[in-house]
């Protein structure tokens, strides 16, 4: 469980179970809500603790203005003496980039030789990131790996009321399941539908009943997939 795992690291910064810690799982489900929650929880235990957040597309343009403009000792200044909690997000972002990913091992052997604490999030396993060094997938893989599931929908049902509610902008039970039943555990598409639903509403003056909402999601929505057995398809022919 990524939630789990995300709080033992907050409790036990450096917990050789658990550094680093990888967690992986779709688009919008969250990750980048567990690296700063991570970041905040050690912060309000410890507040002389330095975390670094970045994703990995900066932590690479930033060694390529240092490469640029000769500091590299400043990059590994940042990166390596002053950070005591290293959280890098969307790290298959590093695919195929030999530069970063030589620069991001040795950074991750000097933080983890003295018990500092790593975090990557990617969308997949690091065995299936594209041109990924072996040596970094398998330090990579040499903590805990965390998978995050998609909401089961009692629970994007809640979310998706809460978010509406969150925007002043109140749904009832049944249009929230028809939302949470299309967006499939998409947390970050709930809020792009609901914004899109309210200002429907808003320029007609309408009350976002179920047909209202049907009528304008449902393009922007995935369909609930059937089961066809061989009769259906007989008799369709």
């Amino acid at each position: 469980d990524a939630h789990a795992a995300a709080q033992a690291v907050a409790d036990k910064l450096g917990d050789s179970q658990y550094n680093p810690l990888f967690i992986y799982g779709s688009t919008g489900l969250g990750k980048t809500h567990l690296l700063h929650a991570i970041a905040n929880c050690v912060l309000i235990k410890n507040p002389e603790t330095t975390p670094i957040y970045v994703t990995a597309e900066i932590f690479t343009n930033e060694l390529i203005e240092h490469i640029r403009t000769r500091r590299m000792n400043a990059f590994r200044q940042k990166f390596r003496d002053s950070c005591q909690l290293l959280l890098i997000d969307d790290i298959q972002f590093l695919s195929n980039k030999d530069r970063t990913q030589e620069e991001l091992f040795h950074t991750f052997e000097y933080l983890k030789e003295r018990g500092f604490q790593i975090v990557f999030t990617a969308d997949v396993l690091p065995r299936d990131i594209d041109k990924l060094e072996p040596r970094l997938r398998t330090r990579f893989e040499s903590g805990m790996l965390a998978d995050m599931h998609p909401p089961d929908l009692e629970t994007m049902i809640a979310i998706t009321q809460q978010k509406a509610a969150e925007l002043h902008f109140p749904i009832a039970r049944e249009v929230a399941e028809y939302i949470a039943n299309g967006v499939r555990g998409n947390v970050r598409e709930v809020e792009g539908i609901l914004n899109r639903l309210q200002a429907y509403c808003s320029f007609t003056s309408a009350e976002p009943t179920l047909r209202i909402a049907i009528n304008q999601l449902s393009q922007f929505l995935q369909e609930e997939q059937k089961s066809t057995n061989i009769d259906q398809i007989i008799q369709t022919v």
